[in-house]
């Protein structure tokens, strides 16, 4: 009766037990919405306000984003400022150059755990969690310890495919983390917080290097920018730590 099992999503499921009065409404694969404008086709995700379903729409021929919100008060006022926003948004840029999501459509469905208000949007792709669950993704970031933060962009094409690179940490984070710091000095080039060797500086440079945008750097630049960003943060470059 859920979404749970026939949507073929990934990752932690929205819980039975939100499907309520005021909850979420159960969907089935096929149902038909909006007078059988839409049928619903698998799962593409979920939030604390809705679930989010791909659907064929019979009129346009086209896949699209069903929203569907819970039915309690709350979520519908949301829903409505929601719906208010984005056609808005939809009048004052109708070339689309801010590239703000399209609201297609909106109406209300009535259902077993009350009425809700459904939203009917372009489908832009699959969800975030499937992308960064891909074993595309998880080769690339192996190399990293957990807890290490990184700089991934999206790129997203009108096929709804995606493309994805990856970025180490910021040079600033991996001198605290080699100097054993949580910051730099707040007068720097007056007083410094402490020292790091030049061999943690030839470590780094060698981590980001591996970056789509230092791969063609040599190393004795990126050693460079390193230094100079060592001293901006009152880090001293020894030749070796005492």
């Amino acid at each position: 009766m859920s979404c749970s099992s026939s949507s073929g999503s990934e990752g932690e499921e929205e819980g039975f037990d939100s499907y309520r009065k005021g909850g979420y409404h159960a969907v089935r694969i096929g149902d038909p919405f909006s007078g059988g404008r839409y049928i619903a086709q698998r799962k593409l995700g979920w939030g604390q306000f809705s679930t989010v379903w791909l659907a064929y729409d019979t009129l346009s021929s086209s896949y699209v984003a069903l929203k569907i919100q819970k039915s309690a008060q709350q979520f519908a006022q949301a829903a409505l400022h929601e719906i208010e926003f984005l056609s808005a948004a939809a009048d004052g840029d109708l070339q689309n150059t801010k590239c703000v999501v399209r609201l297609i459509d909106h109406f209300k469905h009535a259902g077993p755990n009350g009425q809700h208000l459904c939203m009917v949007l372009e489908f832009l792709g699959d969800s975030l969690l499937r992308l960064i669950s891909s074993k595309d993704f998880n080769a690339r970031t192996q190399k990293y310890k957990p807890d290490t933060p990184m700089a991934v962009k999206i790129t997203a094409y009108k096929d709804n495919s995606f493309e994805f690179t990856v970025k180490s940490p910021s040079v600033s984070w991996y001198i605290k983390k080699a100097a054993g710091v949580d910051k730099g000095s707040t007068r720097p080039g007056h007083l410094t917080v402490t020292t790091l060797s030049v061999r943690h500086v030839y470590e780094i440079a060698k981590v980001k290097q591996t970056d789509p945008f230092c791969q063609y750097m040599p190393l004795e630049s990126i050693c460079k920018s390193i230094i100079g960003t060592a001293n901006s943060m009152g880090i001293k470059i020894v030749q070796d730590l005492e």
